[in-house]
């Protein structure tokens, strides 16, 4: 499985947390290094993990200004590319 995905979502996340502050930019921070060190598991990445993340991504986009809002929803498409990867659910 391809944990690329991952470090690509990670990345975005930081990327966006550069544009933001105060609150919404702890947490993209907090979600980037989530990802990250899942990224650095050999095991750890599951459905239900990922599932949790997205929720969490999503209740900071609709927090969030538009530009640093589609940097999130590019960060949830690598995130559900690497979803496709993993078997379950």
């Amino acid at each position: 499985m391809s944990k690329g995905h991952l470090n690509e979502a990670s990345e975005t996340l930081k990327t966006a947390a550069d544009a933001a502050d105060g609150e919404i930019e702890t947490r993209l921070r907090a979600q980037a290094e989530t990802l990250a060190d899942l990224a650095d598991r050999q095991f750890g990445a599951d459905h239900g993990r990922l599932a949790r993340i997205e929720h969490a991504l999503r209740e900071i986009a609709a927090d969030a200004e538009e530009p640093i809002a589609e940097q999130i929803d590019e960060a949830m498409a690598a995130i559900t590319a690497f979803r496709g990867t993993i078997e379950g659910v």
